[in-house]
């Protein structure tokens, strides 16, 4: 069921204040700008910290740095903070220091909620949205436990931010980038058995993904989650999707407001390339993906394992030719950068099958 903005608790601490600040200046804002426009909300500016790499203008809207708000509008605005999802709390904090007094997460982080234009736009390329049936029960059903697993990745990188914890018998920490410190954080380490541990600077998340890929051989349904966000589901509603045999569970995809080529045009170029040479029934997809505005994003999924495993696999044989492309240039040192580029090859991957597959989408849950 799809969810209106003037129906959540945001919009409504929205409405109630006369001035509305927008904090970023890049395509999170902008979305976060639309959705208020669609319902009438006004921002009277985009805010940054600082006026390096950002715009003047954003939307017809001044981008205005910190230094530039009055100290009354200051107290009395709220600040919708439109960025990325696990820099909120750092956010908050830069905005306390900076004399902000009011502050709430942008739309999209917290609800993934969007207007009906943006909806009919995402059933356009997808086809109709298949959500995971609501669940009354948020402890175990009375039938009894499923095979399934979900994977939530921490790091020493976020050690600092891991103050909450996903409350769920089936979801299993594991710490990313083991064999480079000494720290644990928890019993499971992606430097076990078979493992790309050492890469998790340039692969991020992806080393505990693969380490599922090649170790967990005992369970039917597998997943990836983050520390900081997952998909907001109960026991009672994961047990449902064994039971119901869905193939795979998704997020909502969030609409951006360009087309994925203009933010991605030299990954995506390198990214045709490999597939076009290892798995070019894969081609019309990509290119349509990259053609179009939805975003998944974070690599999070749950699958059944046998679909998991194809997945990986095709994955990591297209990222093997990328960095064949990429290997007489410095882009492959990037931080990050496979880490990112398995977030485009994931969409890619499941709208190639989404006719094929039972995919099921869910609403994201963030910790923090």
């Amino acid at each position: 069921m799809l969810i209106k903005i003037e129906d959540t608790e945001w919009f409504q601490k929205l409405m109630a204040y006369d001035h509305l600040l927008i904090f970023g200046a890049t395509f999170c804002a902008q979305l976060t700008y639309h959705l208020m426009k669609a319902c009438h909300a006004e921002p009277d500016c985009f805010i940054v910290s600082e006026r390096r790499n950002n715009p003047f203008c954003l939307e017809q809207k001044p981008v205005k740095v910190f230094d530039e708000i009055e100290e009354k509008l200051k107290q009395n605005a709220l600040v919708i903070i439109s960025q990325r999802w696990e820099s909120t709390d750092a956010m908050e904090t830069l905005l306390l220091k900076a004399g902000f007094k009011n502050m709430i997460p942008s739309i999209v982080q917290e609800t993934s909620a969007v207007t009906e234009e943006l909806s009919r736009y995402r059933e356009s390329i997808l086809g109709p949205i298949r959500m995971v049936p609501q669940s009354k029960e948020n402890t175990l059903q009375t039938g009894g436990r499923v095979n399934l697993c979900i994977y939530a990745v921490t790091s020493t990188a976020n050690l600092h931010k891991s103050n909450q914890r996903y409350h769920s018998h089936y979801v299993k920490y594991i710490q990313a980038g083991a064999k480079l410190t000494k720290t644990r954080l928890c019993s499971l380490t992606d430097a076990d058995g078979e493992n790309i541990s050492e890469w998790n600077p340039n692969y991020c998340e992806l080393t505990a993904g693969y380490w599922i890929f090649k170790n967990d051989h005992i369970h039917d349904y597998v997943g990836l989650y983050h520390y900081s966000r997952g998909l907001s589901l109960t026991d009672g509603q994961l047990e449902d999707i064994v039971r119901k045999k869905v193939d795979v569970v998704l997020p909502l995809p969030v609409v951006r407001r360009y087309e994925l080529i203009t933010r991605y045009k030299t990954d995506a170029d390198v990214i045709l390339g490999a597939i076009h040479r290892v798995s070019p029934e894969y081609i019309v997809s990509a290119e349509r993906f990259f053609s179009e505005k939805l975003f998944c994003g974070g690599n999070i999924v749950l699958a059944r394992r046998e679909i998991y495993s194809e997945y990986y696999d095709w994955m990591f044989r297209v990222i093997g030719e990328c960095e064949k492309i990429y290997k007489e240039t410095q882009r492959q040192s990037v931080p990050r950068i496979w880490g990112y580029a398995g977030e485009l090859l994931t969409d890619i991957f499941f709208r190639h099958h989404i006719r094929e597959y039972r995919i099921l989408f869910s609403f994201m849950k963030r910790l923090c």
